[in-house]
């Protein structure tokens, strides 16, 4: 019987393990090193199949994952399913065998990061993002044999790689449900953002101050140095800032907050029908709780209620005397002929009345 291979998938956002838990409190699709580094583990040497659509967040949790893979003892099996962009890209290198669905897409370009301050600041970030290009060549360099140069000059282009391109280049080593004939691949890719730092920084902090449960999976901690990202911000900004800078981001994170909020308010009030609930409801609502906490508050006092209501039902019985009431006696047998008779009679009457009266 086939045994069946692990799956991992390579989806969303990349980020660091330290920003997992603000994407994971947002909802919001993310892949960091941990969780891959974790599926390895638990894959203990098996062969692996790593499923990717991402297009890209961190650089170095990118190349972190790259490495990961890159190190692992079994076989990796890589399979682009929609796009590998930017830092996913670069971690989709680490796979032995890298296939491409005929639909998906590689992307490659360079990395970018916000700055301020003065001319010296500007150019030691220069430098900076220079170097971590080439670092980034060095895993396509890998891949496909080709110089620096080549693949500096991609980047520069922003350069997208349908199947066939990413075969020919040497990015893929298959096309996935491949044929002689030709397959004509759409251009066209959705791009994956990295959310700011000071985004990162704000949420972590109300986390902290919220004293958040540690079922998110990962440790509070107060905000860190951002990492240099493919797509990072690590400039400090007020909200006003923010929404100039980054409109697109501030809507959609602000639209995330307002959809739970409505759902929370739609939850709780779909609660208020039960008995004596819409007082917890009101409270719950204004106190920013969750349904599952009202319903089990709304549980415990609809109990209380009943044994209250029990109780005083008894008491009120007791008080009332009932048990000293004496009941009626049971009425006489009655005669049998005496209502044999009385029926005869009634039915004569009817008879004559149908009659006319005569006898």
């Amino acid at each position: 019987m086939a045994t069946t291979k692990k799956k991992i998938k390579i989806n969303g956002v990349i980020v660091s393990d330290s920003n997992a838990m603000i994407y994971r409190w947002l909802g919001m699709e993310f892949t960091s090193p941990g969780m891959v580094s974790k599926a390895l583990e638990e894959a203990a040497g098996e062969q692996v199949e790593v499923l990717i659509n991402s297009g890209g967040g961190s650089y170095h949790a990118g190349s972190e994952i790259f490495t990961i893979l890159k190190d692992y003892s079994g076989d990796t099996v890589g399979k682009i399913t929609g796009l590998a962009g930017s830092a996913a890209s670069v971690a989709a290198m680490g796979v032995k065998k890298l296939c491409i669905s005929p639909t998906a897409q590689i992307m490659i370009h360079n990395s970018t990061i916000g700055s301020q301050g003065d001319r010296h600041i500007h150019s030691q970030r220069a430098g900076l993002l220079l170097s971590t290009d080439e670092a980034a060549t060095n895993a396509y360099m890998i891949k496909t044999g080709k110089s620096r140069e080549e693949l500096l000059e991609l980047m520069d282009k922003e350069t997208y790689l349908n199947a066939q391109k990413a075969l020919e280049h040497g990015f893929a080593d298959e096309i996935m449900f491949s044929s002689d004939e030709t397959i004509n691949v759409s251009n066209s890719a959705s791009e994956s953002f990295e959310l700011p730092q000071v985004v990162i920084n704000k949420v972590r902090s109300e986390l902290v101050k919220m004293n958040m449960p540690s079922n998110l999976g990962i440790e509070m901690k107060e905000p860190e140095t951002a990492p240099v990202g493919a797509k990072g911000e690590d400039t400090t900004m007020d909200l006003e800032e923010l929404k100039a800078k980054h409109p697109e981001l501030y809507a959609q994170v602000l639209n995330q907050g307002m959809s739970r909020e409505r759902n929370r308010i739609v939850e709780l009030n779909a609660l208020a029908g039960a008995p004596g609930a819409s007082q917890i409801v009101a409270k719950a609502i204004e106190d920013g709780r969750a349904a599952g906490e009202a319903a089990l508050d709304i549980v415990k006092a609809s109990k209380e209620r009943l044994t209250k209501e029990g109780a005083d039902r008894l008491a009120d019985s007791e008080n009332s005397g009932i048990r000293q009431v004496t009941p009626d006696e049971a009425p006489a047998t009655p005669d049998t002929d005496a209502v044999c008779q009385a029926e005869a009679d009634e039915i004569g009457k009817e008879i004559k009345n149908l009659m006319g009266g005569k006898k």
